[in-house]
């Protein structure tokens, strides 16, 4: 009897152990692959973690640490009580994404609503100060990073900033017939008068922010930076001219 517990301990270890091995090599540090032997509670397992096909595999999210795992998590299964997120936790760690400028819109707002209806802070209005005021920061900050990744512009503009390559205003000058182009759009739009010129204006323009999107994805993954930034100057313009269709859609 003994010897199958010490065995099973035994097992447990070399499991943490292959964790940080795992860990230490994994992108940026900002995941870390958790191994838990299946003997420990599961009242003990932090939430916040993803669980897979094999149940002793968890991806982490965000905060504190695991005393059994050192892996992040937002809110302790033990206690109960909720951790604000590391300073370090990046927008796409939170939300359970790689770190890439290819993402998911329908699974972040899967994942967003989760998050939201877990740590709203109307869920945590009875709750001590301390709790509320982390619900509040964590709410806060899936909100900035929900907003940032389905946006393909700001997506873009964040993936630089972790890529220590910010975007300047100076770093690129758009070329003279690109801009005449966006005069040309701007003015051609003005002119529009029925519901119909303007639902073929907008999918026209909507080929346009997505070809660019793609060549911003092969940019990245080819770690060409300039690349990224020309092309994501240019769906500035694009997405400007987004936000007047949908004004005009208002209105109409």
């Amino acid at each position: 009897m003994l010897r199958r517990v010490a065995d099973r301990l035994g097992s447990s270890i070399g499991y943490l152990k292959e964790s940080r091995r795992i860990s230490s090599c994994s992108v940026e540090k900002k995941y870390s692959l958790c191994y838990l032997s299946t003997c420990y509670p599961k009242s003990i397992l932090p939430v916040g973690f993803r669980q897979s096909r094999n149940d002793t595999k968890r991806w982490a999210t965000s905060g504190s640490k695991c005393r059994h795992c050192e892996s992040a998590v937002l809110k302790c299964a033990h206690c109960g009580s909720l951790v604000a997120p590391r300073p370090d936790t990046t927008y796409f760690e939170i939300m359970s994404q790689n770190i890439s400028y290819d993402v998911s819109e329908s699974e972040l707002k899967k994942i967003y609503r989760q998050l939201q209806s877990e740590f709203h802070p109307d869920k945590f209005s009875q709750k001590n100060e301390n709790d509320r005021q982390i619900s509040e920061e964590i709410s806060s900050f899936v909100n900035k990073a929900y907003f940032t990744l389905t946006n393909p512009y700001e997506r873009g503009m964040y993936l630089l900033k972790l890529n220590n390559h910010p975007f300047n205003e100076g770093d690129i000058q758009l070329a003279s017939d690109f801009l005449m182009r966006i005069v040309e759009s701007n003015e051609e739009l003005e002119e529009i008068s029925s519901a119909e010129e303007l639902e073929q204006f907008d999918k026209s323009n909507e080929k346009e922010i997505r070809e660019l999107s793609e060549k911003v994805s092969v940019a990245f993954l080819a770690g060409d930076f300039s690349a990224a930034k020309s092309d994501l100057n240019k769906m500035k313009y694009f997405l400007s001219i987004k936000n007047r269709i949908r004004e005009l859609q208002r209105n109409m």
